[in-house]
């Protein structure tokens, strides 16, 4: 009897194989998880008669394209534009080179490439009443995103995290050792934690209706404030993801290696050896059967090593 890891390898090994027999359909990339474009694409959606889903996140740039003139708003149509036209050029680029694409620090685009780059820099600073002190967060990275002879598309991005959180973070981190959302982390400054969040991921289109991602980071599940059935809360996992589209429906595959148990102290966790690992097959389908009335089935399927 073959073990979960064998039959892992060989489902990669065959969509691998898979790829390089199809002829592959225009591609682009996804809006990360948490981008502000999905405050307006979320509005456009409810407003959509078109057979668009947004039951799983993230969803592509190019899948929304079809939402731009659904808006009434003259503001909502210009925020989606800005952050889903990719030919959508800026009148006043800096020094001639940097944000002549206005979401973008650097877009360079030729027959056969398209890239876009921008650093990552966040810091917030604050206060509470719970004695830990001054609160924040200070994060530094990049992102990289992209299209190739428009038939494969690729994202990365990568940060270096220092943060201190209220009193009610830091109970749910020691009594579970997970920093909610994040991955692997060690202890800073007595109060504090230290975290690398990273993700990435291929898309290639395998047909008109068809495309599939390879890639490491995580799902959302439903159109509330937190996910459903797959939750968003632990760290990024090494994932495959085949989605089919028609007008009539949406069906969704993800299958992805788990952490089983996470194992660490008050230092921080322990190395990625020391963590069993868990394997999952979840299917969804959705089908639009009106604009307002959507019926969504699924089956989720977790087996240990």
């Amino acid at each position: 009897m073959r073990s979960s890891t064998d039959i892992y390898r060989h489902l990669i090994s065959a969509f691998i194989l898979f790829i390089f027999w199809q002829s592959a359909r225009s591609q682009s990339t996804d809006f990360p998880i948490g981008h502000l474009a999905y405050q307006f694409l979320d509005v456009a959606e409810i407003r959509d008669k078109k057979s668009f889903s947004g039951v799983i996140k993230p969803y592509s740039r190019s899948s929304t394209f079809n939402l731009i003139g659904v808006p009434k708003s003259d503001f909502l149509k210009k925020e989606l534009r800005r952050y889903t036209m990719d030919s959508s050029l800026s009148r006043k680029p800096i020094l001639r080179k940097f944000y002549t694409y206005p979401a973008d620090m650097y877009y360079y685009a030729d027959k056969k490439v398209q890239v876009h780059f921008n650093p990552l820099v966040q810091f917030s600073l604050g206060t509470g009443n719970d004695g830990i002190g001054t609160n924040f967060v200070n994060s530094r990275g990049i992102e990289l995103r992209g299209v190739i002879d428009k038939k494969i598309a690729f994202y990365t991005s990568l940060t270096e995290n220092q943060a201190r959180y209220p009193a009610y973070i830091n109970n749910v981190r020691d009594s579970t050792l997970v920093v909610p959302f994040e991955g692997f982390w060690k202890q800073y400054n007595d109060t504090g934690v230290d975290f690398l969040r990273a993700q990435g991921y291929v898309d290639f289109g395998l047909s008109n209706s068809i495309s599939a991602q390879l890639g490491f980071g995580k799902h959302f599940v439903g159109n509330g404030e937190r996910s459903l059935i797959l939750s968003d809360y632990a760290n990024n996992y090494p994932y495959l993801r085949i989605n089919t589209k028609t007008k009539i429906f949406d069906y969704t595959n993800i299958f992805a290696e788990l952490i089983g148990e996470v194992q660490g102290n008050a230092g921080g966790t322990f190395g990625t050896g020391s963590f069993s690992k868990k394997y999952m097959a979840f299917h969804h389908l959705n089908v639009k059967l009106k604009p307002n009335l959507h019926i969504g089935l699924f089956e989720s399927v977790m087996y240990g090593a």
